[in-house]
């Protein structure tokens, strides 16, 4: 298992490990904890290395959100904030924008 720790503002801790199942099957462990008012918030999130490439498309975007997607990763400067909640599809948004600029 390879890991690192992320220490951020406000108390927040990340750890990212990649671990190797027994079925020989790659997977990325990211566990995140927050301090909240009723004690501490912990968030797991288990993702498959092998779920592939994935396309504009297949993350939802279609019509008028997709043709802002094609415009934006195309431009020569700039910053793109992605934002939302947990499981809104930020990391998954990030990187079909980075397999895409990498083609």
């Amino acid at each position: 298992i390879m890991g690192r720790t992320i220490f951020a503002p406000f108390f927040m801790t990340c750890v990212q490990l990649r671990w190797t199942h027994s079925n020989k099957k790659e997977y990325d462990l990211r566990i995140s904890s927050l301090p909240t008012v009723y004690g501490e918030k912990i968030v797991a999130r288990l993702l498959d290395k092998a779920a592939g490439y994935l396309t504009p498309e297949s993350i939802g975007l279609m019509g008028k959100n997709l043709e802002k997607y094609q415009r934006t990763i195309h431009c020569h400067s700039g910053v793109i904030l992605i934002a939302g909640p947990t499981g809104s599809g930020k990391s998954s948004t990030m990187n079909t924008m980075i397999s895409q600029l990498n083609t």
